[in-house]
């Protein structure tokens, strides 16, 4: 039983956590648009390099919510099958206040940090 209730205050906090991710991309979406008006409207202040800069700026955050969306997906997705909370590297089971901290972790803490310190190793070399 305990199990159950620990599971349903995850699930809780991960769709906590998407409401909150969807309303800053909806908030993200507006100052957007209401960005691009005024640079519409006054747009003899604006050259080219700085338009192609706030282009650049918009796809990095639409790469990076595009992510964020995708770890949720999977994350939703591994609620279904029954595996979510299991490190993906070790097959152990992700302590519960990692979970909690971020309900989207794939990995536990030592195969994250294990991870890690390989690429490190790999850089250097």
């Amino acid at each position: 039983m305990k199990e159950k209730n620990e599971f349903c205050v995850l699930s809780k906090n991960l769709i906590a956590q998407i409401e909150s991710k969807l309303q800053k991309w909806q908030e993200s979406i507006e100052s957007a648009n209401e960005a691009q008006i005024t640079m519409e409207s006054s747009s003899e202040f604006f050259d080219q390099a700085n338009r192609e800069v706030l282009v650049g700026l918009e796809i990095e955050r639409a790469n990076r919510n595009q992510k964020i969306l995708a770890e949720i997906r999977t994350a939703l997705e591994k609620i279904k099958q029954g595996t979510y909370g299991i490190c993906e590297e070790s097959g152990e089971v992700i302590e519960e206040n990692r979970l909690l901290a971020n309900p989207l972790a794939r990995f536990s803490l030592e195969a994250q940090q294990e991870m890690e310190h390989e690429m490190k190793m790999r850089r250097r070399n």
